[in-house]
């Protein structure tokens, strides 16, 4: 008997419109839509330059050029009791590990570190989406929902919670200001631990008899993910300070959204809970410990930031609603910012700041309490709600709250509590889209959608600005007028342009703002002598030495106007003044052997370079000198080696690969050379007139810098 056709049902509209529906509520789709959402916004910044401090983390910090910082303890003790390495350098390892990886693949060029900046971000993006995703699947919530479970609401709120993440302008601050990953891959590994805790909890409790097992209890399908957690917490420990509060956050999640008896809970809990030693460890281990409790001790009381600790309290009382304003309503952003110091809590802005801030978290309070009441409507997303602004407080707390530091305010501070915020807006746009039935239905994803595609604008906007460093900084010049940093910045990337009369300009306004900072009245020296000034920076350079006779950095830069003038016998003098403050004084050891170099005592200028070497070996051009040196004395095996050196400090040295080049054509190795001048001219089209070693020589050397 033929078995009889099943005719095709006809498509209606509300067939179309159940698979149009299924397709957006795609994870698949919604992850595709992150990362491009998130590359289109970021990908006008793929040539944005160093900024900042990104310079001095960076390209100029000698632990990102060589390996050898993190190989080496004992040579890495030295560097960070010689200043030549910043004395937490361990505390943030993992970052400046990537940074040296950068650094090897790319060099200074910024492309690479801008991709992996985007990617960080993209990467913490979707875990957003995976954390409010497994969220609704955890048994509290479950139950809480009851017969009212929705997963297309429940997967379009974990995605509009990653799309307004990802798409926010305050998060340029951690993302397109390289040297800010520390902040951006700090969150990402805290983001995965959640992730990773919560994943291990739901397959422990879906693998035991009664739904309530811990990671323990659950096979490899839990514990994997719970190895993976605890690994996750260790490297967030060892990128930024902000990851202490990741295991409070943790345990919070683990009362809030898991059921069990409290003992279990520890026993999962207490691998986290312990990771939070890692940081005060690190920190004493890098110090005495009697020395690094009163260094705190002194931090607190407001030395070095200007700030006691109330002072710096009642500040953040302040800044936080900032910080509220600008995830709200994104206007005005600021690299650097102007911000008032408030010693009284009863200022208005500080007391009303206060209130505000209060009304929140008893806002929160109350949500949770609210939503452990059975006849709560929507009350699993009320917990969510809750659970956000929790996240947002503890978070901020590590960087908000009683130990000063330097700057009351930065955007990047932002970037991991704003995760937490965005998680309580979509849970209440759940809500509000329940209660208004189909109109809710209708009208929430359309208002959210509107958010993202307005805040992603702004987001691109905010990028253009960082895409030039003088457009950067006269923006924020504009928005801080008064403040001389920014003005000292500016001057500094005219400086780069080479553009000296608005660098001095600059400057000149800096100092008139803070006429007690020596440091841009050297720099304001140290320029009028580029530009030929030589009597004005003369006298600004003496008058520093005056104020300041214990500063080694006064008597070498008046070393290097000597030299600059053709007095190398008193150039010598000062750079000897220099040292004898302060031995290990890089810069003077660096000056005093060029200023040798110069005047052809090639024995003492080798024993100055030997001295940089063995401070910091990857100081640009000390190998670039040595093996100049050893090319003058004929041993240009010896000068091959320095020169390679020296491409291993700064790969994109035209002049090193040309020297180099040299040194193999003295030596026969017409290949080697062909290739070193390719690169060289390649590099700098203009060292093609020069051809013999002796011009090269004239070329390339000078005074030291």
């Amino acid at each position: 008997m033929a078995k009889r056709k099943r005719l095709k049902k006809p498509e209606t509209a509300s067939t179309k419109s159940g698979a149009l529906r299924d397709f957006f509520s795609d994870p698949f789709v919604h992850v595709i839509a992150i990362i491009v959402l998130g590359f289109l916004i970021y990908l006008s910044t793929s040539e944005a330059p160093f900024v900042f401090d990104d310079v001095g983390n960076i390209p100029n910090n000698p632990a990102v050029r060589a390996m050898r910082y993190f190989t080496d303890g004992a040579f890495l003790d030295k560097a960070i009791a010689k200043g030549t390495v910043d004395e937490h350098f361990r505390s943030r390892i993992v970052g400046h590990l990537t940074f040296a990886l950068n650094y090897r693949l790319h060099g200074p060029r910024v492309l690479g570190y801008h991709v992996f900046n985007v990617l960080t971000h993209v990467t913490n993006s979707i875990l957003v989406y995976l954390l409010v995703l497994l969220t609704t699947r955890t048994p509290w919530f479950r139950r809480a929902a009851g017969d009212k479970k929705d997963p297309y609401a429940y997967r379009m709120a974990s995605l509009f919670a990653a799309l307004l993440f990802v798409s926010h302008p305050v998060q340029t601050g951690a993302v397109t200001y390289i040297s800010q990953r520390f902040a951006s891959l700090a969150t990402l590994f805290c983001l995965l631990s959640m992730v990773m805790y919560v994943w291990g909890r739901l397959a422990g409790a879906g693998n035991s008899a009664g739904g309530q097992a811990g990671p323990r209890h659950g096979g490899w399908r839990s514990r994997v993910p719970y190895g993976v957690s605890i690994l996750s917490a260790v490297l967030a420990m060892k990128t930024k300070e902000i990851s202490f509060a990741l295991p409070v956050v943790i345990s919070l999640y683990e009362v809030m959204f898991f059921e069990e008896k409290a003992w279990r809970r520890l026993l999962s809990l207490l691998p986290l809970l312990l990771t939070m030693l890692i940081i005060p460890v690190t920190v004493l281990g890098e110090k005495t410990a009697v020395t690094e409790i009163r260094r705190i001790g002194e931090s607190v009381q407001g030395g070095g930031s200007g700030n006691t600790a109330l002072s710096y309290l009642l500040t953040q009382f302040r800044v936080i609603v900032t910080y509220l304003r600008l995830l709200v309503l994104p206007v005005n952003q600021n690299l650097d910012y102007d911000y008032p110091v408030y010693h009284s809590f009863f200022t208005p802005a500080v007391f009303l700041s206060f209130i505000f801030l209060a009304v929140i978290f008893i806002s929160a309070v109350y949500l949770y309490r609210k939503s452990g009441r059975e006849e709560s409507a929507d009350r699993q997303w009320l917990r969510v709600i809750a659970f956000g602004i929790f996240w947002f407080f503890i978070t901020l707390s590590v960087e908000s709250s009683i130990i000063p530091l330097v700057d009351v305010i930065f955007e990047h501070r932002l970037y991991l509590p704003s995760a937490g915020l965005f998680m309580a807006v979509v849970s209440a746009a759940a809500i509000a889209e329940r209660r208004f039935g189909s109109a809710g239905a209708k009208t929430v994803p359309v208002f959210l959608s509107l958010a993202v595609l307005l805040l992603g604008v702004a987001a691109f906007q905010r990028n253009q600005v960082w895409r030039d460093t003088i457009r950067l900084w006269e923006d924020v010049v504009s928005k801080s007028p008064n403040k001389a940093r920014p003005y000292v910045n500016l001057g500094n990337a005219f400086l780069d342009l080479g553009q000296y009369q608005q660098a001095e300009h600059e400057f000149s306004r800096a100092l008139a703002l803070d006429p007690a900072d020596d440091k841009v009245r050297n720099n304001l020296a140290m320029l009028r002598l580029y530009m030929g000034k030589s009597d004005s920076a003369r006298r600004d350079l003496e008058l520093l030495i005056k104020r300041r006779p214990e500063d080694p950095m006064a008597y070498d830069n008046l070393g290097t106007f000597y030299a600059r003038m053709g007095r190398p016998d008193d150039a010598v003098e000062e750079y000897k003044k220099a040292l004898a403050l302060d031995p290990s004084y890089l810069n003077a050891h660096f000056n005093l052997g060029a200023t040798y170099f110069n005047k052809r005592d090639f024995d003492a200028a080798m024993t100055e370079f030997g001295i940089v070497d063995s401070i910091d070996p990857t100081r640009k051009k000390a190998h670039f000198y040595r093996g100049a040196i050893y090319f003058q004395r004929g041993l240009y095996e010896k000068a091959i080696t320095e020169f390679r050196k020296e491409l291993t400090a700064d790969p994109g040295s035209a002049d090193t690969y040309f020297q180099l080049g040299n040194a193999f054509s003295m030596l026969g190795r017409t290949s080697e050379a062909m290739a070193a001048y390719g690169t060289a001219t390649a590099l700098n089209p203009g060292l093609r007139e020069a051809r013999t070693p002796s011009e090269a020589l004239g070329k390339t050397l000078g005074t030291g810098e």
